[in-house]
């Protein structure tokens, strides 16, 4: 039997899946990449190597044998390396409203053209760090949720790494056999359905088996719906 990882997304830490974990049928473990939470890092220095690398440790510690991940937003970038590594322990991926950069693409890389410039238009930096405005957040994660959704999810916002963004994924050691899942957020209004869309055509390179699934959420649906995300990730 197979256990959850969860890896967050950007700007986020392991407590963004605190209302999906105790909807879950099997065991499973949020993940702080570094930067954040329990593994404290200068995010200058922290790279998508470095967070493949922290969460295999964590999966490790934990005594998970099999696994199914799941992650939202750039956290996409980090499950296509800890998949690769992970080798035939991996039961599935499944992709909450991801970017989904090709072997060898930075995430900046894999947009469509016309929507590339606004993306990076989209992220301040600061030094190694990225950080995003509460009105940008508001807008863009949290148009589905009511006021206390909306505070949990700005309250523990965090700067983080701009190489997570920069730097190019590997899909290197994954079985084009693993079950792919691409949760399309419905509401999202940071990832819109068409780029969702663009984004799943490009997962149907990475391995033979997608199933799109449609979630009525925007996207953060780990605190305006768990229920949802719980109920994807416990059929698989």
């Amino acid at each position: 039997m197979h256990s959850f990882v969860l890896i967050h997304g950007g700007h986020q830490g392991s407590w963004f899946w605190e209302r999906v974990e105790p909807l879950l049928d099997r065991p499973s473990l949020a993940v702080d990449l570094p930067g954040r939470g329990r593994h404290p890092a200068d995010l200058a220095e922290v790279g998508i190597r470095r967070a493949v690398e922290s969460v295999l440790g964590d999966i490790e510690e934990a005594g998970f044998d099999r696994v199914v991940l799941a992650g939202n937003s750039i956290a996409s970038v980090t499950m296509a390396g800890v998949a690769g590594a992970l080798g035939d322990r991996v039961d599935g991926l499944v992709f909450f409203g991801t970017p989904i950069a090709l072997e060898g693409q930075t995430v900046m890389e894999c947009f469509p053209d016309e929507v590339k410039q606004l993306a990076a238009q989209r992220l301040r930096t600061d030094g190694g760090s990225t950080t995003t405005s509460d009105e940008h957040r508001r807008l863009m994660n949290c148009n589905d949720m009511d006021e206390e959704q909306t505070c949990f999810a700005l309250e523990r916002a965090c700067a983080d790494s701009h190489r997570f963004f920069t730097e190019p994924i590997s899909w290197k050691g994954l079985s084009p056999d693993v079950p792919l899942v691409y949760a399309r957020l419905l509401l999202d209004n940071a990832l819109r359905t068409h780029i969702q869309d663009h984004m799943i055509g490009n997962l149907h390179q990475v391995g033979d088996h997608v199933e799109v699934i449609d979630v009525e959420a925007g996207h953060c649906p780990m605190v305006s719906n768990p229920a949802a995300v719980a109920a994807v990730l416990n059929a698989r």
